[in-house]
């Protein structure tokens, strides 16, 4: 996984308007326990022009939508702090904005 940290939580920076899959799987590993725990979404910086960060419980960018996050223009830097579980996965749809600095933090 990128962003690795050891006893920490997992990272991965998103610095582009994509769909990013974090994590997926077919759904609980075993009798209730989730795939994964997402903590943060932090943006570093929206550039010029703000748009939407969407989270997804999925392996793609659709399916049950967990947050939108809507990123003013010239946002300053802001921290979603989440801890919740995923069941299915983690994908990150960030549209819209101008150079998009976001780094998303899970376990």
């Amino acid at each position: 996984m990128p962003g690795q940290t050891g006893q920490g939580f997992n990272y991965q920076n998103i610095t582009s308007n994509t769909t990013t899959t974090i994590f997926s799987g077919i759904g609980p590993n075993y009798v209730g326990t989730p795939m994964g725990i997402l903590h943060t979404i932090v943006v570093n910086g929206a550039g010029a022009t703000g748009g939407t960060i969407t989270i997804y419980d999925s392996a793609t960018g659709s399916g049950e939508t967990v947050a939108t996050i809507n990123v003013p223009n010239a946002a300053s830097s802001f921290t979603a702090i989440y801890d919740i579980q995923l069941n299915f996965g983690l994908t990150i749809v960030t549209a819209t904005m101008t150079a998009p600095d976001i780094t998303v933090t899970w376990i």
